[in-house]
């Protein structure tokens, strides 16, 4: 091909670009369902949806994940935290697949648990900014429950060490890591897969159960990619909020 050719086709993409319309973070995520199956499909999502793909590029994004059957009162309460952040753009919520044992239950549950979270999205102050996605599911057990999910989340941020990627889990989720650690580890590397862990606590967490659990991490040393530190942040409880804060408060537990 001749250099011509190249810039006209460049042009041609560029021009392409520029008529399709913009498209919301939300509409961007729900355009990737059954569209994404390994870091490849990310480059050919991305041809082929450019509007789509450039909503996400360069988010600070916070993936998260649950059974969310149905969405509850405490998932709108977090969802609605994470949005209020005036660091996070986008929030992705993804409904949990088929697990060994349930695979009949959730398989036949899972467009209802998706449409119950797009109704979720639709109140303010997530409009706009959350969207639902099935990205595990659309992994496979295999590829969905590795740290591929990660690495094709951050490609769609536009690859390794651009934006931010948070991963928000159960404070309960975050303490059994410590079963699976090595693994954990490697979907924990700041500007390869997550650059922060976003924490949530449930009712009888007390502060000195949450130290333990993130003492058993050495974040310095473990979770570091190129120079960049992990970042630990939580949202409180109602049973866990001190005297004279609010529930469901962000705070920069440690930073390393």
């Amino acid at each position: 091909m001749c250099f011509g050719e190249i810039e006209d086709r460049a042009d041609a993409l560029a021009s392409l670009i520029a008529e399709t319309p913009a498209m919301s973070v939300a509409q961007a995520i729900a355009a990737t369902r059954g569209r994404l199956s390994n870091m490849a499909s990310v480059a050919a999502w991305a041809r082929e949806m450019p509007a789509a793909a450039a909503a996400l590029r360069d988010q600070h994004l916070v993936f998260f994940n649950g059974a969310f059957s149905p969405p509850t009162c405490a998932h709108a309460h977090i969802a609605e935290t994470i949005c209020k952040d005036p660091k996070v753009t986008a929030l992705w919520l993804d409904p949990e697949p088929a697990r060994p044992g349930k695979e009949r239950w959730q398989n036949e549950t899972m467009e209802a648990r998706i449409e119950m979270c797009e109704l979720l999205t639709e109140e303010s102050p997530l409009c706009g900014r959350a969207g639902v996605g099935c990205l595990r599911r659309d992994l496979g057990p295999e590829l969905g429950t590795s740290v591929e999910l990660f690495r094709v989340l951050r490609a769609l941020l536009g690859g390794p060490g651009r934006s931010t990627l948070t991963w928000a889990v159960g404070a309960d989720v975050f303490e059994g890591m410590k079963h699976w650690a090595s693994k954990a580890r490697a979907c924990l590397q700041p500007g390869d897969t997550c650059d922060e862990l976003l924490l949530f606590t449930r009712e009888g967490w007390t502060h000195e159960r949450l130290a333990e659990a993130t003492q058993v991490w050495d974040f310095g040393s473990h979770c570091s990619w190129h120079g960049r530190a992990m970042h630990l942040r939580v949202i409180l409880s109602r049973g866990h909020a001190p005297a004279g804060q609010e529930h469901g408060t962000l705070l920069d537990l440690c930073t390393t």
